[in-house]
C-alpha cells in the first residue's frame, strides 16, 4: 500500500528514476516512486546517451558503470549505398573540449538498473504494480486515487502528496487529465527500430553510420556485446506494412513486421546486414514531435520527459533531454520542501525547460527530413560536397554540439549577468576586450572539463547546494577579501556550501571561462551558472538570491 509522502513520482523509467535520484542526493527520503509494470521491460530504446546526460548520473555516482559496459562513440561516419565510409567527423576530439564524457551506446533498461541500484543503496525502490486513477490538486496538497494491479476487485485507495511528477511517457495519462494539450505534428512515414547481433558483418564500433542513400536512409550505432541498433523511417511503396486502422490523429497504425520483412527493408537500404537470426528487439511505429503547452499545473502538479515532449527517434534527443529535466525539476522541489526557497523557485521549470522541448521537436522534425530519400545527384552532392564543406569551415561541429544538447542555455530568474563597472579608462578598456572573448554566459552549464582545473574540485563535485567561484584576477592582493565575503555568504543563508578563490596561477581556468580579470560566478546545484558578476560584493550574491525567497 502507499502512504502519504512529500512527492510521488508516477513512472519507474529513466526519467522518474532520475527524479528520485536528485531528491535522494538533495537529502529527500520521503517520497515514493510507483510503476504500473510489474516487471521493468527489457526494450532497446534510448540507446544514445549524451555527454551532458552522463555529467548529470555522475552526481549519483553511476556515470562510471555506464561507460564501463556501454560502447563509446568517436566518430560520426557518413556512408554510401555500397556501403563505403566517405566522410568521418571525430566528434570525440571535438566533445573531449567540452566534456570528460563523450556518446555512449546504452540500451535504456541498463540505464534503469544502474539507476535502480543507486536508490537501492539509499533504501528506496520502485513500488510496482500500481495504477493511478485520478488527481486532485486542492491547493495545498494533491489527493492520489490508485488501485493496485493484484487486487481483482481495483478497489481505489487515496493518498496524499505534497507535489506529483508525472514521468508516465508519451501518451501521458496524468496530462490528459490536467487538459494540457499536446501540440506539434506527427510523422508522415513510419519507423522500424531494429536491435540485433552483428556476427554476420564488419563493424567499426566506435561509430555512428548515417545514409542518406537515395533509395532511404539509416542511422545505426554500435550497442554492447557485439550488438547493434538500426532506426529505418519506411518509405511510401512500403505502407504496405501499415493495417488499415487509424489512431486519434487519422494515421494509419503501423503492424508487426517479420524477420524476412525486416531484411528486406535493410537490404533496399543497402545495410551492411546480410541476414536476421539474431533480432534481440524490433518495434515498428509512427513518431511524432510534440511538445506539451504547459509542464505544470501551475500548482502542485509536474509533468516531465515524453510526458512534455517527443521526436523523431533519428534525432535521438528523448530520453536524454528528459533527464535534464528531471535534474532540473529534482532540486528546485527539494529546495522548495526544505524551506530553503519559495514556490516561486518551482516556475522556473518551465521557464528553462520547455524551450529545450521545443528543441527537441524540432530536432526530430529536422531527422525526419533528412533521412527521406533524395534524387542521386542530389545524395551525392550532400555526401561529397556538402559535408566535407561542412566539416572544414566548423559548421558541421556547431550542428553536432547542438544535437548533442552541449550547447543548452537556461534562460530565467534564475539566470543573470551583471556587467556594473566603475567606468574609467581601465573598465572600458576591460569591457571593449570582452567583445572579442569567448566566454562563459550564465544560463550556461559550467562544462565538466573545467572541473579539473579548479583549485579544489572534489568539494565542487561533492556540493548539492550553489557554490561560488571568484576569481581574483590580478590583484592577488584581494585574496583575503575574498574569502572574507565567501564566509560572509556561508553564514547568511542556506543556499550556498561552497566557495572557492580562483588565483590567477590557473591561467587556463581564466582563458576558458573568458575572464580578464575580477569576476563572481555563482554555479547552480545544477552546475549551470546562474550568476557572472564582474563587480564582487554581497549586493550581488543577495540580489541575486533574493529571487528564490
Amino acid at each position: 500500500m502507499l502512504k502519504d509522502c512529500d512527492v510521488l513520482i508516477i513512472g519507474g523509467g529513466p526519467v522518474g528514476l532520475t527524479c528520485a535520484a536528485e531528491l535522494i542526493r538533495q537529502g529527500i527520503s520521503n517520497f515514493q516512486i510507483v510503476d504500473k509494470r510489474l516487471e521493468p521491460e527489457i526494450k532497446s530504446t534510448g540507446t544514445g546517451m549524451n555527454p551532458p546526460t552522463l555529467e548529470v548520473l555522475e552526481s549519483y555516482g553511476i556515470a562510471s558503470e555506464l561507460t564501463q559496459y556501454g560502447v563509446k562513440g568517436s566518430f560520426s561516419r557518413l556512408v554510401d549505398g555500397n556501403y563505403k565510409l566517405s566522410n568521418n567527423l571525430n566528434f570525440g576530439n571535438l566533445l573531449s573540449k567540452h566534456s570528460k564524457y563523450t556518446f555512449l551506446g546504452v540500451e535504456q533498461w541498463f540505464t534503469e538498473k544502474a539507476l535502480n541500484g543507486y536508490l537501492l543503496r539509499n533504501n528506496q525502490k520502485i513500488l510496482r504494480g500500481y495504477n493511478i486513477t485520478d488527481l486532485k490538486d486542492l491547493g495545498d496538497v494533491v489527493l492520489v486515487d490508485y488501485y493496485q494491479n493484484n487486487d481483482a476487485s481495483q478497489t481505489i485507495h487515496q493518498i496524499k502528496a505534497k507535489f506529483v511528477i508525472a514521468a508516465d511517457g508519451a501518451r501521458s495519462p496524468t496530462r490528459k487529465r490536467l487538459g494540457i494539450k499536446y501540440e506539434g505534428t506527427t510523422n508522415k512515414r513510419s519507423c522500424l527500430v531494429i536491435h540485433l547481433k552483428t556476427d554476420t558483418f564488419q563493424f567499426p564500433k566506435d561509430s555512428l553510420l548515417i545514409s542518406f542513400d537515395a533509395d532511404g536512409g539509416y542511422f545505426s550505432m554500435a550497442l554492447p556485446n557485439s550488438t547493434m541498433a538500426f532506426a529505418i523511417p519506411l518509405l511510401e511503396h512500403e505502407d504496405k506494412y501499415l493495417s488499415d486502422k487509424v489512431d486519434n490523429h487519422g494515421c494509419r497504425i503501423p503492424s508487426a513486421i517479420s524477420d524476412d520483412e525486416c531484411l528486406k527493408i535493410m537490404t533496399h537500404r543497402k545495410t551492411p546486414v546480410t541476414s536476421l537470426n539474431n533480432v534481440i528487439w524490433k518495434a515498428h511505429f509512427r513518431a511524432n514531435n510534440r511538445v506539451a503547452s504547459s509542464y505544470w499545473n501551475k500548482n502542485r502538479i509536474f509533468l516531465a520527459g515524453d510526458a512534455v515532449h517527443c521526436s523523431d527517434p533519428m534525432a535521438g534527443l528523448g530520453m536524454n533531454y528528459g533527464i535534464q529535466d528531471a535534474a532540473n525539476l529534482g532540486w528546485k522541489l527539494a529546495f522548495v520542501l526544505k524551506g530553503y526557497a519559495s514556490k516561486l523557485l518551482l516556475e522556473t521549470y518551465e521557464t528553462e525547460m520547455r524551450p529545450n522541448g521545443k528543441i527537441v521537436t524540432e530536432e526530430g522534425r529536422i531527422a525526419e527530413r533528412n533521412f527521406q530519400p533524395k534524387p542521386k545527384i542530389l545524395a551525392a552532392i550532400i555526401s561529397n560536397i556538402f559535408f566535407p564543406v561542412f566539416q572544414f569551415t566548423g559548421i558541421f561541429d556547431r550542428m553536432f554540439l547542438h544535437t548533442l544538447n552541449m550547447d543548452i542555455r537556461h534562460k530565467s530568474q534564475l539566470t543573470k549577468e551583471d556587467w556594473s563597472f566603475d567606468w574609467n579608462i581601465s573598465s572600458i578598456w576591460s569591457l571593449f576586450r570582452y567583445l572579442f572573448v569567448r566566454r562563459i554566459k550564465a544560463g550556461e552549464k559550467f562544462k565538466t572539463s573545467l572541473h579539473c582545473l579548479l583549485p579544489d574540485s572534489d568539494l565542487f563535485l561533492k556540493s548539492t547546494k550553489f557554490k561560488v567561484l571568484f576569481f581574483e584576477g590580478l590583484n592577488a592582493e584581494k585574496n583575503s577579501q575574498l574569502n572574507q565575503i565567501g564566509k560572509q555568504i556561508l553564514e547568511s543563508n542556506n543556499f550556498v556550501d561552497h566557495y572557492q578563490v580562483v588565483p590567477q596561477a590557473k591561467q587556463e581556468l581564466y582563458t576558458r571561462c573568458g575572464v580578464l580579470g575580477e569576476c563572481m560566478m555563482i554555479i547552480r546545484p545544477d552546475q549551470f551558472i546562474g550568476l557572472r558578476s564582474h563587480r564582487i560584493s554581497m549586493t550581488q550574491v543577495n540580489d541575486y538570491f533574493a529571487v528564490l525567497q
